[in-house]
């Protein structure tokens, strides 16, 4: 059975914007088994955001593996940044 867990690294509540935003890390098995435990590793291709509308409560995510189908050349480093990503997050979901 596959074991995942998610993260939140970073929640940006409302500033009389109309968007909440957070980012959550996801972690999965590791390769190997480990003598000390289960080791989970970022599968970065599911860290997600979640973007939540502050009128209708309308929460949307994208994953990284999601927004690299639609901009091949994207960084996991940029997709995690909220200043780079705030106005093409909501351009994505639009």
């Amino acid at each position: 059975m596959s074991q995942r867990t998610c993260q939140p690294v970073y929640v940006h509540p409302d500033r009389g914007g109309g968007y909440a935003f957070e980012f959550d890390h996801v972690y999965g098995p590791g390769a190997a088994p480990d003598p000390r435990g289960p080791i989970l590793v970022l599968n970065r291709d599911a860290c997600y955001w979640r973007v939540t509308e502050s009128k209708t409560r309308v929460a949307r995510t994208l994953t990284f593996a999601a927004a690299r189908q639609r901009r091949p050349t994207l960084t996991f480093s940029h997709f995690s940044s909220l200043t780079e990503m705030r106005e093409e997050l909501l351009a994505l979901f639009a």
